[in-house]
């Protein structure tokens, strides 16, 4: 879904629900799963790297 550029929101997003159900499973155990904060902070990031600019491009 990541591919193709109209569905990378709906994609994230769905990705990130994801993350947060399978943190939330644990955690009523007791059990702290950090591992899907830092799973969803890189998606986020990957996410972020298509709204940058590319290198060598002026802003102007």
């Amino acid at each position: 879904m990541f591919l193709i550029p109209s569905l990378r929101r709906v994609a994230l997003s769905a990705l990130l629900v994801v993350f947060a159900v399978a943190a939330l499973l644990p955690a009523a155990t007791g059990e702290i799963a950090i591992r899907f904060a830092f799973y969803a902070a890189t998606a986020l990031f990957i996410a972020s790297l298509d709204r940058a600019p590319a290198c060598g491009k002026s802003a102007a």
